[in-house]
């Protein structure tokens, strides 16, 4: 199986993003929920790591950003 260019430059780009400290999918999931609330209340203003950590992933993954959306609009209703 080869690589386009395209599928390339999305490869390495992806690679470019990740660091030496990161969370998985069911790490992120667990935290989701703390984070959804820091993005409600907080304003964005102050970030621990876990909430960077969070944020980083989501950045990344697909799915679990669609769960945050979905929670976060759970939570926006709910008011």
């Amino acid at each position: 199986m080869s690589l386009g260019i395209r599928q390339t430059d999305m490869l390495v780009s992806m690679m470019d993003r990740t660091c030496g400290e990161e969370l998985n999918c069911e790490e992120v999931f667990e935290n989701l929920g703390t984070y959804a609330e820091y993005a409600l209340i907080s304003g964005n203003k102050v970030k621990t790591t876990i909430i960077r950590l969070v944020e980083d992933h989501l950045k990344l993954c697909r799915d679990c950003a669609e769960e945050y959306q979905l929670l976060l609009k759970a939570l926006k209703s709910a008011e």
